[in-house]
């Protein structure tokens, strides 16, 4: 991925990337933003896989940094980000 990320001029950055796709609409995880390498949910499995019971590695309280990021790659990704209230 990394090359491919480097070959496209998006080195190291894989939401920059994403955002500057064509696609409509683009929709991050909040463990894409915290760098997390597990899967949260494992859809489909019931008794194979202990489901939503992984914490996220980043606290509500630490979430701001995460947002202010999102922020700053779509700013630079000229989308428009939505906006809740």
């Amino acid at each position: 991925m990394e090359e491919a990320l480097r070959a496209a001029g998006f080195a190291g950055d894989p939401l920059g990337f994403l955002l500057a796709t064509p696609c409509v609409l683009a929709v991050i995880n909040q463990e894409d933003l915290s760098g997390e390498r597990e899967q949260q949910n494992l859809p489909g499995s019931t008794w194979q896989y202990p489901n939503w019971r992984r914490k996220m590695l980043v606290t509500v309280e630490d979430i701001g940094p995460l947002a202010e990021k999102f922020a700053e790659v779509t700013a630079r990704s000229r989308r428009q980000q939505l906006k809740t209230t």
